[in-house]
């Protein structure tokens, strides 16, 4: 008769976890990060805590010191690396401007941190440590509101890495405890407010765009529409059964609170949307690939001789290597929008750029003098909105302004409306 045989039950083997490239243990089903694969150091916080496992039967008798001990192991670099590759998945490319932006913003931030304390344990960023991140978005220029939202944006991340017990819940309830900075505080640069651009800078510019950027442009001082979302616009987001259509934006700033986006789009505005309606619905009406095509049309037109050998292998092998895309980004429509308005404000005489390099007193106030030219006459697409905003407001009323601009609160479409205060001139001429 065959003796029947016990299984041994298994050690917990030490593993790597590619995302970040530490080294990890899954003991009674919770994982432990214990520092980088391979080294000496993460081999000894495996054998301690395999050990006091075995020790305490199999089980976590004493939980949240076992998990602390291996936690302190992980790296401020790991746990960014962990973040970013799961942000990756949470704002995605296909999101919008709104979420590309947001993506670039974690960028900016998950650097400064890197740069400061990559080699850290992850468990010893302190209110300190974010404090010194902070002096280092001050020394870059960074603007105050941005930094207190950069500031956010950490809290955030650590506190991500808390839920998935890589660090000790500690580290977040202490860097709650550091603040925003206040209006008025210290050397920190203020933010410009966003202003309404005059309508004379934006018809200049017309002269200087693509018909789509141009049709672009009048959809945003008609509708209030974002940037992102005319970029994205399609047909088949378009419901045109009534004499007003509306277009529901297949992603927009706001989508991640279940807020619904609707946007009215009249009678005027269609006659601009229609030229561009194709027999494809899902294509996106804007298209930086047929902007191309109808300038290099027009180029072609007005060319007077026939193109020679060398311009035309240039031209094919363009073509073979991929033209522009087939939707406009928000850094695109803005950067067309900037050199338009390079060429319909250049700058006056007397002013020149400094040869690059150039140093001293008169080239930095040349600079300076170049600065203020553009501040005054160039403009961002993101003020047609602020446009679109002012003429609703002062036409109709803040609460029609609000639900047309798609915000939840009246206070924030004040920020948008510019104060019309011709009224209130009108009547203190009377009151007194």
């Amino acid at each position: 008769m065959a003796l029947s045989r016990v299984a041994t039950p298994k050690i917990p083997a030490y593993r790597l976890y590619r995302r970040t490239g530490a080294a990890v243990v899954t003991l009674s089903g919770k994982d432990f990060y214990l520092g980088k694969y391979g080294t000496p150091e993460s081999r000894e916080a495996y054998d301690r805590n395999v050990n006091e496992w075995l020790a305490q039967g199999r089980t976590l008798v004493d939980e949240a010191g076992t998990a602390g001990t291996a936690d302190t192991r992980i790296t401020v670099a790991e746990v960014l690396a962990a973040f970013m590759e799961d942000a990756q998945a949470v704002y995605k490319p296909t999101g919008g401007a709104t979420v590309a932006s947001e993506m670039h913003a974690y960028r900016q931030a998950v650097r400064i941190v890197r740069d400061l304390y990559a080699s850290l344990p992850a468990a010893e960023f302190s209110p300190k440590k974010l404090l010194a991140c902070r002096e280092a978005m001050i020394s870059a220029g960074w603007c105050r509101s941005n930094i207190n939202r950069q500031c956010s944006r950490i809290k955030s991340l650590f506190g991500w890495a808390v839920a998935r017990e890589m660090i000790p819940g500690e580290v977040t309830w202490a860097l709650a405890a550091v603040k925003g900075i206040r209006k008025g505080s210290g050397n920190v640069r203020e933010s410009k407010k966003v202003r309404p651009v005059p309508d004379a800078f934006v018809d200049a510019v017309e002269p200087f765009v693509s018909a789509q950027v141009w049709a672009m442009i009048q959809l945003q001082r008609m509708t209030g529409m974002r940037p992102g979302e005319v970029c994205i616009l399609r047909a088949s987001d378009i419901d045109m059964t009534g004499r007003v259509w509306l277009y529901n934006p297949s992603h927009h700033k706001t989508e991640h609170h279940d807020i619904d986006r609707a946007i009215a789009i009249g009678p005027r505005a269609q006659e601009i949307i229609r030229p561009y309606l194709t027999m494809k619905p899902t294509a996106y009406l804007f298209s930086p690939a047929a902007a191309e095509r109808e300038r290099n049309e027009d180029r072609r037109k007005a060319r007077e001789t026939p193109l020679t050998p060398s311009a035309r292998a240039r031209r094919n092998r363009q073509r073979s290597h991929g033209g522009k895309g087939d939707v406009f980004t928000v850094d695109v429509y803005r950067r067309a929008i900037a050199r338009a308005c390079e060429r319909a404000f250049p700058l006056p005489a007397g002013l020149a750029e400094p040869k690059r390099g150039a140093t001293g007193a008169a080239a930095d106030a040349m600079r300076q003098k170049i600065r203020e030219h553009r501040e005054t006459h160039h403009w961002h697409p993101h003020q047609l909105r602020h446009n679109a905003a002012t003429a609703l407001r002062k036409e109709y009323g803040v609460d029609a302004a609000r639900v047309i601009l798609g915000h939840r609160s009246a206070a924030v479409t004040e920020t948008y409306a510019e104060l019309d205060r011709t009224k209130a001139i009108e009547i203190m001429s009377k009151v007194g």
